[in-house]
């Protein structure tokens, strides 16, 4: 029933899937500007102080040490990690399939033309936490980084790590 009133009714339809605009206020530019400029000043000073200020916790290190990740590691159910290993072959099969390849071709008598695809040095990744941990995220932006070959590969993530997302870091390769 709502089916046919939202799709006999467009200007319904549009209305539900317009997503609110949240235009910053100078307010928030100003809170944000204050943000990145202590992060400029004291680098992971401030990222701790600003973790344990809205996320109540504190770390002694931004990196999460080899203990801590054979820890998680352990943690893992099984059913869990099987899923997930199915996911990741999923996803890496995705990606490969439709992976750019180099390639040459004459467009002219004597102008021969090629492209190749390179990997950037490094990347970055964010992968959300707190309340949902989107591990399925690590998996989604860490098996296409792999595959490119990029040779550093960061990981982000707000403490408390949850396991599934150090078992995804650990399935990509990412250290």
């Amino acid at each position: 029933m709502l089916q046919t009133i939202l799709f006999e009714n467009k200007q319904a339809l549009k209305s539900i899937l317009t997503r609110s605009a949240a235009a910053p206020t100078a307010e928030i530019t100003a809170v944000v500007q204050s943000v990145m400029d202590e992060v400029a000043r004291h680098g992971d000073d401030a990222v701790g102080a600003f973790t344990k200020r809205w996320d109540q916790v504190q770390t002694p290190t931004m990196l999460l040490s080899k203990k801590e990740k054979n820890s998680a590691l352990k943690s893992m159910p099984t059913a869990l990690q099987q899923a997930m290993d199915r996911a990741y072959e999923n996803i890496r099969r995705f990606h490969e399939a439709d992976w750019p390849r180099s390639g040459a071709v004459v467009t002219a008598p004597g102008v021969h033309c090629q492209w190749d695809w390179r990997p950037i040095p490094s990347v970055g990744l964010y992968i959300p936490g707190g309340t949902a941990p989107l591990f399925s995220t690590a998996l989604m932006l860490g098996v296409p980084a792999r595959l490119a070959g990029c040779p550093h590969i960061t990981l982000c993530t707000p403490p408390p790590v949850h396991p599934a997302v150090v078992y995804a870091a650990e399935r990509c390769g990412i250290e």
